[in-house]
């Protein structure tokens, strides 16, 4: 059994997955498409220096990598234990840094998403991270006060500057290098000489947090936004304030210089993002779209995109010379997925939320590719027909067929007099089985959508259902803590199992069809589908178990639910042979890839998660 201290690194492929549409509005873009993103509100944004991918940093404690044009996905890094706050690309592109409340500066292969350098040192919340322009050195600061050197390619502490008497929420070098500035809570911009690290002069002017600093192109200006909502413009030699600007009607969170100089851009606490001629200090335009706070701004290195990160759980994209809106990279609104499923070829991966969505992910790449809607209440489960082409999905009082290629409403099965829990295909496509709380099975015919059967026999709620491979029983479970067999052309009660000790969550047949699973209670019980026969019970943990599902060769067994723990079982044995934490919530459905080497299971509570996992 594989130990909790190897978890992370048995679990080779880990997703989560949130759905967000692409919104696109006043310019050309590719068609829309919806795409995976953070559990909780992105933090910051940095593109690389070629602009080819965007970096985001969020306080799930997760890194995201995207493609910068398409808005693909491209990495997850699961590797902060808390919130982050910073990440910030090296001018080289080869790595990018990272710093939250995990009170470490976390250095990552860009290209590879490991781990390089857990620099510690910082005593509280590391607030702001950034390289030097020759790529040598990463600065950090926090609410230690501090500002921390670092070699970048050693992970080597080199200094530490002190001066601040509050937080210290950020830093900037000077273009030339040779100039470090700070700005803290303190209400005062520090100059450090970047070499020695000796205090240089103060800036004194704001009367609140000093939230963003930034020197311009040319190294002759140094802008600041705060706390008091002012923008203030400084001499970058003298330190003498040269404007004081307002407009923001709350405090400035961010500010970013266009890359050509002509204009600086901020972002605010009042939902706006506010771009500013550089000489005059005159407002240019106001960007709207936001529906929380901006917290993090990024210029492509072209000077042609500006990104920002809001509260709102988005990442906005905009045309920086016209401020059309792009488009847009959104966080699922917060809903719990309960099924997944796989395509019958492995490629697509199915979910159901509470969001009132069915899912289509490639299941390689976690690409989402449709979303389908039209339910009125949240989705219960999801399956694909045999074929792949038509997906079903359990919502309310019925069941909605979809066409699994076009997104196309096919149907609705209605007849449950209360909500559906389960839905599946008969293996030959040809019929659709589905239970509720009316504590009835219903059978029904798959391409006219008529009614064929009513099951009726548990004597409350049905959780789940299940086909034999070879069509011809219908397993079901259920409130009534029974396991109950029919026959699946007829309607038949064949026999029922279990000794209703517990309550029935999940029903599942091997693939070879000489086993039943039944998850009831703590446990996994396994049945002799011939005779009915207790065979095994698998101790399955302390918990409620939800869900079981077996290996696509009969020989493994996955079980999950309340424990927050998937475990992975060999059958002729009854032994766990690997272990998956699954740490954010309870599992309530699990699927095995066709091809058996990954395993994906669903998050219940309200985070979006989707993990998926290398099965051994």
């Amino acid at each position: 059994m594989t130990k909790e201290s190897r978890l992370r690194s048995n679990i080779l492929r880990l997703a989560l997955f949130l759905a967000a549409p692409f919104v696109f509005a006043n310019a050309p873009a590719p068609p829309a498409v919806t795409l995976a993103g953070h559990t909780y509100s992105p933090t910051s944004i940095a593109y690389s220096p070629d602009g080819s991918r965007l970096v985001s940093a969020a306080w799930d404690g997760t890194i995201r990598l995207w493609d910068a044009r398409t808005g693909a996905p491209l990495r997850l890094i699961d590797g902060h234990y808390a919130r982050i706050y910073f990440i910030s690309y090296a001018p080289d592109g080869r790595t990018f840094a990272s710093g939250g409340s995990d009170l470490a500066v976390r250095v990552w292969n860009a290209e590879t998403g490991a781990l390089l350098h857990a620099l510690p040192g910082h005593s509280n919340t590391i607030r702001y991270v950034t390289y030097s322009l020759d790529g040598k050195t990463i600065v950090s600061a926090g609410n230690d006060s501090s500002i921390r050197l670092w070699n970048a390619e050693t992970g080597a502490h080199l200094r530490t500057l002190k001066g601040h008497t509050d937080d210290v929420i950020c830093v900037a070098f000077s273009p030339d290098g040779k100039t470090l500035i700070s700005g803290s809570a303190d209400s005062s911009i520090r100059l450090w000489n970047a070499e020695t690290g000796a205090h240089l002069q103060t800036l004194e002017g704001h009367t609140n947090e000093v939230r963003t600093v930034q020197y311009s192109p040319d190294g002759k200006t140094i802008a600041s936004g705060a706390e008091d909502n002012f923008i203030r413009l400084w001499d970058a030699e003298t330190g003498k304030q040269l404007q004081s600007i307002e407009g923001h009607t709350r405090y400035v969170c961010y500010l970013r210089y266009a890359p050509d100089g002509s204009s600086f851009t901020t972002a605010s606490d009042d939902r706006t993002i506010r771009v500013w001629d550089a000489k005059t200090g005159t407002l240019v335009r106001t960007l709207r779209g936001h529906g929380s706070f901006v917290v993090s701004l990024a210029f492509s290195p072209d000077g042609k995109t500006l990104a920002s990160a809001s509260f709102d759980e988005t990442i906005r994209f905009w045309d920086a010379k016209t401020g059309a809106a792009l488009h847009m990279i959104a966080a699922h609104v917060s809903a719990d997925v309960r099924a997944v499923a796989y395509s019958p070829d492995g490629k697509t991966l199915a979910t159901g939320a509470g969001d009132k969505t069915a899912r289509l992910w490639d299941a390689q790449t976690g690409a989402h590719l449709r979303t389908l809607e039209g339910l009125s209440e949240g989705v219960s489960s999801v399956a694909f027909s045999p074929d792949g082409k038509t997906l079903a999905a359990a919502s309310g009082f019925g069941v909605r067929l979809w066409n699994a290629q076009t997104g196309a409403h096919l149907q609705t099965l209605l007849g449950h007099q209360s909500e559906v829990k389960d839905v599946v295909f008969s293996p030959d496509g040809k019929r659709v089985a589905s239970v509720g709380m009316d504590d009835t099975a219903r059978l029904w015919d798959a391409k006219t959508g008529s009614l064929l059967n009513t099951l009726r026999g548990h004597v409350s709620f049905v959780y789940a259902a299940a086909y034999s491979p070879d069509g011809k029983t219908l397993a079901t479970g259920g409130l009534d803590r029974t396991v109950r067999i029919w026959d699946a052309q007829t309607g038949q009660h064949l026999k029922t199992l279990g000794n209703k000790k517990a309550v029935v969550y999940d029903v599942a047949f091997s693939p070879d069809g000489k086993t039943l699973a039944s998850t009831a209670g703590r446990v996994v019980q396994l049945w002799d589908v011939q005779t009915g026969a207790p065979l095994k019970t698998l101790g399955a943990g302390a918990e409620k178990m939800y869900a079981a599902a077996f290996s696509p060769d009969s020989k493994l067994l996955a079980s999950a639910g309340e424990e927050r723990v998937i475990r992975v079982w060999d059958i002729k044995t009854g032994k766990v042979v690997e272990t998956f934490s699954a740490e954010g919530a309870p599992i309530r459905s699990l699927a095995f890839s066709p091809d058996g080497k990954s395993l994906a299971a669903a998050d219940s509570n309200y985070s979006g998660r989707i993990y998926l996992l290398a099965a051994r």
